[in-house]
Parts: C-alpha cells; structure tokens; sequence
C-alpha cells in the first residue's frame, strides 16, 4: 500500500496538483516478482512500457542458482562476476520498453572498470540509441 501512495504522490507532484486532485480513475500497478526472471507477471511483459525508470541494485547475486539462473537468461552482459546493474539495463532495453521507448536508469560505473563490462560496452551498448 506504500508503494501505492508514493506513486500517487509523484503523480500529484508532477501534475502540480494536490494529492486528492490526482484522478481516482488512474489505477495503481504494483507487482511482487523476480523481474529478471519472471516472465509470467503481466506488468512485465515485451514491449509494454514507452518509458523505464529502474534504479537496479549495484551487486553481484550472491546465491550460486540464481547467479547461474540470469547468466542464462541474459548471456550477453552477464558474463563473469557481473554486477545485476547490466542484466537490468538488457531487461530494459531489449524486453521492457517499447519499440522507440526510453530508458534512464541509474546504475554505478563499476562496469567500466571490471573485465564483466567489455562485452557490455563493446557489443551490447553500441546496439542502442
């Protein structure tokens, strides 16, 4: 239910409105899924979103499995020991935002510094806009 009010607050703000101004029509999604993995929740289907926000964790998973589990699912940056910041940026990009869509994600650097981000910077990157 947090979560539902500060997405309602945010959209007051952006609107310059107070918060019972905002539309009661508007609905409120919020999911509860693995979204690297998930492909069964429907607010994570292709294509769906003209605009993504994420804001990734800058780590690396630490359960061999799921380590293992999104190499698979993402072989083109999750190489190495990768930091989940690069198979967030491919979710974005290649399955979450539509066609023409924009994606601002707030993610470390440490990509840039470590032998897991060449592939990310020398093939994966330069594939977008």
């Amino acid at each position: 239910m947090k979560r539902s009010v500060t997405l309602l607050a945010c959209s007051a703000s952006v609107l310059s409105v107070s918060l019972d101004r905002v539309p009661a029509s508007w609905p409120v999604n919020v999911a509860a899924a693995d979204s690297l993995l998930d492909r069964t929740e429907p607010l994570l289907a292709a294509s769906a979103y003209h605009a993504c926000v994420p804001n990734p964790p800058y780590i690396t998973p630490k359960d061999p499995a799921v380590r293992d589990q999104v190499r698979a699912a993402y072989p083109q940056v999750a190489v190495g020991k990768y930091s989940l910041a690069l198979p967030f940026t491919a979710l974005m990009l290649e399955h979450l935002a539509a066609p023409g869509g924009f994606v601002a994600q707030l993610t470390a650097n440490s990509f840039m510094k470590r032998e897991f981000g060449k592939r990310y910077i020398t093939e994966f990157l330069p594939r977008f806009d």
